[in-house]
């Protein structure tokens, strides 16, 4: 982890790797919340339906915007 809270988990999030966010949590890896909102946004913008499912079940806000304040519910 850096000191901006970037760790394994948030690198495997961004490059939509479920198997390897699965396997970093199973040993205890922690998701900075600080990219959380992020990671939603590029993975729904990213048609990576299974990595916003798994931020999701995380307890990951559904409504956060993007740049333009839209949700993506709005986006939908």
């Amino acid at each position: 982890c850096n000191n901006d809270g970037w760790n394994a988990v948030t690198g495997a999030y961004f490059k939509q790797r479920i198997e390897i966010v699965d396997k970093l949590l199973a040993k205890g890896a922690v998701f900075s919340a600080k990219y959380s909102e992020a990671a939603m946004l590029s993975a729904y913008q990213s048609g990576h339906i299974n990595i916003a499912k798994k931020l999701l079940a995380d307890g990951v806000n559904p409504d956060v915007e993007n740049e333009d304040k839209e949700t993506m519910l709005i986006i939908a």
